[in-house]
């Protein structure tokens, strides 16, 4: 069984996976920040993904904190997509 290895914590308590996850993002996908977050018994970590230093998160305060500028919008709620008529109809 693959097991996560810390190579440092950084100074705010967050650790460091990593020095560069991104095989590992694309392999696993949508469960790549879980898994690694239930490895460590924490809601955060940071890594690299394509060499780019980043912090992932999970959970109610990682979504406000993503949510909380409003400069995003969501497209499309779940049910939206669930219901919407398709473009193939015969």
């Amino acid at each position: 069984m693959w097991k996560a290895q810390t190579h440092q914590t950084a100074a705010d308590g967050i650790p460091h996976v990593a020095l560069e996850s991104s095989v590992s993002f694309l392999r696993d996908g949508y469960t790549y920040i879980s898994r690694i977050c239930d490895a460590h018994r924490g809601d955060a970590f940071s890594t690299r993904i394509m060499l780019t230093p980043v912090i992932c998160m999970r959970g109610a305060e990682a979504a406000e904190i993503f949510w909380r500028d409003g400069r995003r919008r969501r497209q499309f709620r779940t049910s939206e997509l669930a219901c919407a008529p398709s473009s193939q109809s015969k």
